[in-house]
């Protein structure tokens, strides 16, 4: 444990020194600039907080902060910086995914709780039933199972609602319309 102790706080004094002649290199003002370079400070000065109230109750949370020093690497590798510059930039475009994904979700989980709230209490009982059915039939986590078979009528046939609720069309536009058939296709000719 002390060793683990003496190594911390040499390497919390290393990180600090080299934020220091960062900061001193870039003459203050461009150091403030990079996002990457305050993202670094504010990881030093947690670890420099952190080292006196290291056995303070309440503070591990501050100790957990310094596993971030590793993503410091990131700004000293171009490669992982540009793949890390790219999830970041990828997140609003995701979270809309998942809001439209959620509207969806909510839409078809009020259907049904129109449509088979009487027949179905388990699975469509209410709102909050229906949601988490819909999110069964959208992961495919026994959905066939325990929400699709029981509701096959007697003879083992689906009912058309039920068919139509649980189903995506699946048909595959025209194609479009040629003119001209291939082999009546004009031949060029040099002259």
């Amino acid at each position: 444990a002390k060793r683990f102790e003496f190594m911390e706080l040499l390497f919390t004094c290393l990180f600090a020194i080299e934020l220091l002649m960062n900061m001193v290199s870039n003459w203050f003002v461009p150091f403030w600039m990079d996002w990457w370079n305050i993202f670094d400070a504010i990881i030093v000065c947690i670890s420099l907080v952190a080292i006196p109230l290291n056995n303070v109750q309440g503070f591990s949370l501050l100790r957990m902060m310094r596993v971030f020093r590793v993503i410091r690497l990131f700004q000293r590798l171009k490669a992982l910086k540009t793949i890390i510059s790219a999830l970041t930039s990828a997140i609003f475009p995701v979270a809309n995914a998942f809001a439209v994904l959620a509207v969806a979700t909510a839409i078809y989980a009020v259907i049904g709780v129109g449509l088979y709230s009487e027949t179905d209490e388990y699975h469509f009982g209410n709102f909050t039933k229906a949601i988490f059915t819909m999110l069964q039939v959208i992961t495919l986590d026994s959905w066939a199972t325990t929400i699709a078979r029981p509701s096959f009528g007697s003879d083992g046939t689906p009912s058309v609602s039920v068919s139509l609720f649980f189903s995506c069309p699946s048909q595959t536009p025209p194609k479009p319309h040629c003119l001209c058939d291939k082999s009546e296709a004009p031949v060029l000719t040099a002259a």
